[in-house]
C-alpha cells in the first residue's frame, strides 16, 4: 500500500522481473481510520497469521506492545503482531 501510483508500479514491475506475485493498493493512510477493531474478539492473535501462513518459515513471530505515534489522534500503547516468513527452500 501506498499513495504513490508511480512507486506502485515500480514495485508491480519488479515484483514481475522477480516472478513474485503481489497485490497493491493506492491509497492514503493519513486518511483511513485507525485504532483497529472495535471489539476485542476481532483483534489479531498470533496462532491467525500462523495458521492462515502454514508452510512458510517464519524468521519473527512475536505478539507484543509497543507505543504508538500515527498521527494526530492515534498515540499511546497499542498491541501489534509482526512476522516476517519467508517460502522455504525447495530441495
Amino acid at each position: 500500500m501506498d499513495a504513490s501510483a508511480v512507486g506502485l508500479e515500480k514495485a508491480r514491475r519488479l515484483a514481475a522481473e522477480r516472478g513474485v506475485r503481489i497485490e497493491t493498493r493506492c491509497s492514503d493512510l493519513a486518511h483511513l481510520g485507525t485504532g483497529g477493531p472495535p471489539v476485542a474478539e476481532l483483534t489479531m492473535d498470533l496462532a491467525t497469521p500462523e495458521n492462515e501462513l502454514a508452510g512458510l518459515v517464519f524468521e519473527v513471530a512475536r505478539e507484543r506492545e509497543r507505543e504508538v505515534s500515527e498521527g494526530r489522534y492515534h498515540h499511546g500503547r497499542g498491541h501489534v503482531v509482526q512476522i516476517l516468513g519467508r517460502k522455504p527452500a525447495e530441495d
